[in-house]
């Protein structure tokens, strides 16, 4: 028992250790694009493009949920009258 627990404490720290050096990889890497003018200015550009496309899709879905809202309340209305005849 007292084994298991340390080779899953072994395995806990080797897990960590990866992580931070993967992290530290990926730092490392977005540095070194980032050091470079033109690829700022392309990134800068590219997540701008996304926010608005977000935008985009955020207002369509609210448009929809407003459409799908009164064809709701259309259909409630016509069983309610049936149900009232």
């Amino acid at each position: 028992m007292a084994q298991d627990k340390s080779t899953q404490q072994d395995q806990s720290r080797t897990g960590c250790s990866v992580l931070a050096f993967l992290s530290g990889a990926v730092a490392g890497a977005t540095a070194l694009f980032l050091s470079k003018k033109e690829n700022r200015d392309k990134t800068k550009q590219a997540v701008n493009q996304a926010v608005d496309k977000a935008k985009e899709v955020a207002d369509d879905v609210a448009k929809q949920s407003q459409r799908v809202k009164k064809d709701a309340e259309k259909e409630i209305k016509k069983i309610t009258n049936k149900v009232k005849k």
